[in-house]
């Protein structure tokens, strides 16, 4: 992202003409720490929303963009000190199938924490993803999640958005209030985020890179149901009807469905793969698709193919969930798979050459290490080559050495 751009998303505010996707990538600009905005100048963002003329909320604003080169690479202030309080000692490795292994083991110096340039590339490196998303309320008023004060965020109608004494952010539905309208409550990740969230039924969600999730403003009687796109971890809250019977938790993305009472299970479904991947840890849960229903048992995982029968199997529960403790986990996963994910957690665009190689990869490797070390670790031990340019990564073989001739 350069600074050309974000004069380009505040000049289409000042004359109304952000959509909605742009709307959302501003407001996540805000809590990108790869750019350093000054603490006014955020704290003016924030509340843009407010009742107030445009000129007023954003003709300072862009007055203080424009002169000021803020979005240069290097070390910003804010993300330096966020860095440098990081007591990481990673040690990862990564197994081909074929065979070879390798450890890596980064330095705790204040120095290894800098973003500066990739190596083997060209541009700055890029850090990995952190905790933001932003939640659509049903009004249409968008908020920044992030890091921040304690207490109540924002409301529209019954729903309150705030922060618990513990940091953790809580979505919740007065029953006093009426509903600000039909609409539901979205909240989105962007590629390079994840985010934590309680639901108000007391359930707890965590959301990977690229996902989102909408509910209504107030779930029905007979059941609790959600809209997923992209991955998640739920951890279900036991609910009861006015009848005093159980409420079902039901999960929905695309042509599937996740009935559950209480437990933890997570589910991929990228709209990008080709399978939908419902794992379970605990309890119980029902997944079922064009009239066919399958019992999970902890341990298990349903697989769902376009216009196939879902297949039940027995699931690597680690690396179902190696996202949301902060690692990437393969198994066999070939390299497509495998730069996938490198792609949505540090938002960046991979390319492959035409005459690559295939190769697996076997292993693991921290997501709090900057892209240059995670693409160096893959170089290292296999025969493909990650060069990284400008927010851009390509795939090629690894050059031969040639024969010396005497």
């Amino acid at each position: 992202m350069d600074q050309e751009r974000i004069n380009y998303l505040l000049q289409r505010f000042t004359d109304d003409l952000l959509s909605n996707d742009e709307e959302i990538e501003l407001l996540l600009l805000i809590s990108d720490d790869r750019y350093d905005f000054p603490e006014h100048l955020i704290w003016q963002i924030e509340r843009a929303q407010a009742p107030a003329p445009v000129d007023e909320k954003w003709d300072s604003m862009l007055a203080t963009v424009l002169s000021a080169d803020k979005f240069v690479s290097g070390e910003p202030e804010r993300a330096t000190r966020k860095l440098q309080a990081w007591r990481w000692l990673v040690a990862a490795s990564i197994v081909l199938i074929l065979g070879y292994s390798a450890w890596f083991f980064f330095s705790n110096s204040p120095s290894s924490h800098k973003y500066q340039f990739a190596a083997n590339g060209n541009g700055p490196d890029i850090p990995p993803g952190g905790n933001k998303a932003v939640v659509t309320l049903p009004d249409g008023k968008k908020v920044i999640l992030g890091a921040g004060v304690r207490g109540l965020i924002s409301e529209a109608g019954a729903i309150q958005v705030s922060r618990t004494g513990d940091g953790q952010v809580r979505i919740t539905n007065s029953k006093y209030k009426e509903p600000a309208s039909n609409n539901p409550v979205i909240i989105e990740t962007p590629r390079g985020g994840t985010y934590q969230v309680i639901l108000p039924d007391g359930s707890k969600v965590w959301l990977n890179a690229a996902s989102s999730l909408s509910f209504p403003g107030r779930f029905d009687d007979a059941e609790r149901l959600v809209e997923l796109s992209g991955e998640a971890y739920f951890e279900v809250a036991k609910n009861y009807q006015n009848n005093g019977e159980r409420r079902p938790f039901v999960v929905r993305s695309g042509s599937l469905k996740v009935k559950v009472l209480g437990t933890h299970f997570n589910i991929n479904a990228y709209p990008e793969d080709e399978n939908i991947r419902t794992t379970l840890l605990e309890g119980s849960v029902a997944v079922s698709r064009k009239g066919e229903s399958y019992l999970l048992k902890p341990g298990q995982v349903a697989i769902a193919k376009a216009e196939k029968a879902v297949s039940i199997q027995a699931a690597d529960t680690e690396e179902a969930v190696a996202w949301k403790n902060e690692a990437f986990q393969f198994s066999g996963s070939d390299v497509h798979e495998v730069m996938r994910q490198l792609s949505r957690w540090y938002n960046v665009e991979v390319r492959y050459s035409d005459d690559m190689i295939s190769e697996h990869y076997t292993g693991y490797i921290s997501r709090n290490v900057p892209a240059s070390k995670a693409l160096a670790m893959l170089r290292e031990i296999g025969d493909l080559n990650f060069i990284m340019t400008n927010g851009v990564i390509t795939v090629t073989n690894k050059p031969r050495n040639k024969a010396i001739k005497n």
